[in-house]
């Protein structure tokens, strides 16, 4: 782990902030928004609505491969949100929902007609969602990986070919506007694997302190962050992708817990580091390999953050771990727990009781487990995906 130039001077780039509010876009790209299309596979909506505001947004959960399905997950069940699937005449790549949950941020896939981030109203009594900005896109852009602060100020979004980082301000209606870009060390960000899923993530810490990028080879970057001025230097902190036992090695996917401890999923490993310092300079407190040729991919913390868990690509199972003392790792009993076929991601939800895991069945793709008090993870119900896994990830977000 080394600096890339310590000596960081404030980001000329802001004076750019008030040309960057140009940047909502009203590009035409109009789609026909939530129609089911009476498909076989669309779930009963049985018109009752959401009684928890515990939610999941699910891509690529019907046939129809450009529709958002959305659950209430908060009784334990996968309860159809009335009006589900949603059809937004795209297949997103990524999806993030905003901490107040008014709002649902979608990313095209690259290279498509009008590609970019649109934008979606989050019904507060139901969950449903309702195309805002007139169905037009925000931000012309291709995105490989995007989330928001926690205080709800800003948006940032590592683009396709991962040459920049770039952050948005977002106002009360949920618009935004470019405030920074600052440049990314040479990396890939294509969509790889099987199946398919991302090769780089961009998370923002809980303590509202950091933002923390993982770009495959390039290893993993860390910004200090503030809730004012956003990132405050173009010049990061820089976790090389480390040693395994398979090259090439890679950095794939991180979330961070409260106090500042980072979790890598890696090309054969599950790499913890604690930032320890303001300019986010970070030591390296643990190491899990994993054995043959299962990678980790999207790593989530439970909500008590007393366990970490990875979705392992290909294998279809998921990785369960509790956290010790300076993040030690030991796996949990049960782990790893058997996930649907092709699992591409996990998450977990705002009651600290569920995690949802979707990938790719026509049964089974989409599976909810309880979480136990050990942390091991118990099937409670599922239901059916898509099944490309060629070239369209699974991607979700859940409510806060």
């Amino acid at each position: 782990m080394y600096s890339l130039g310590r000596a960081a001077s404030r980001l000329a780039v802001r004076c750019c902030a008030a040309l960057g509010l140009s940047a909502i876009l009203l590009l035409a790209g109009c789609h026909n928004f939530f129609i089911c299309e009476g498909k076989a596979s669309c779930p009963n909506s049985g018109g009752g609505g959401s009684t928890t505001s515990d939610w999941v947004y699910v891509s690529n959960a019907a046939a129809n491969s450009t529709s958002i399905s959305a659950y209430d997950i908060g009784n334990g069940s996968l309860a159809a949100i009335s009006g589900s699937p949603f059809n937004i005449g795209f297949a997103p790549v990524a999806l993030s929902v905003s901490p107040n949950n008014a709002f649902l941020y979608a990313a095209t896939l690259p290279g498509v007609t009008n590609p970019g981030i649109y934008l979606f109203s989050i019904n507060s009594s139901t969950g449903a969602l309702t195309s805002a900005n007139g169905g037009n896109v925000l931000i012309t852009t291709q995105v490989s990986s995007m989330d928001i602060s926690p205080d709800g100020n800003y948006l940032f979004v590592v683009d396709a070919a991962a040459t920049a980082l770039s952050e948005y301000s977002i106002n009360s209606s949920g618009l935004l506007a470019l405030a920074t870009t600052v440049p990314l060390p040479p990396a890939l960000c294509a969509l790889s694997g099987t199946p398919v899923s991302q090769t780089c993530t961009v998370k923002v810490a809980p303590s509202g302190q950091f933002v923390v990028a993982s770009l495959g080879s390039a290893g993993t970057v860390i910004y200090p962050y503030s809730s004012t001025q956003g990132i405050t230097t173009a010049n990061p902190t820089l976790i090389g992708s480390g040693s395994t036992t398979t090259n090439p090695t890679g950095d794939y996917s991180v979330a961070l817990d409260k106090n500042n401890y980072i979790y890598i999923a890696r090309t054969a490993a599950l790499a913890v580091y604690q930032i320890t310092d303001a300019n986010g300079d970070a030591v390296l407190q643990f190491n899990f390999p994993f054995s043959g040729t299962v990678t980790p991919r999207s790593v989530v913390l439970s909500l008590n953050q007393s366990y970490v868990y990875t979705a392992n690509q290909g294998a279809g199972n998921i990785s369960g771990f509790g956290i010790g003392t300076s993040g030690a790792l030991t796996q949990i009993s049960g782990s790893p727990f058997t996930g649907p076929a092709n699992l591409a991601a996990i998450g977990t939800d705002k009651s600290g009781s569920y995690m949802v895991a979707v990938g790719y069945n026509g049964s089974s793709g989409l599976q909810l487990f309880s979480v136990g008090t050990t942390g091991a993870l118990t099937l409670t119900t599922s239901a059916g995906t898509g099944t490309s896994t060629t070239t369209i990830p699974a991607v979700m977000a859940l409510s806060h």
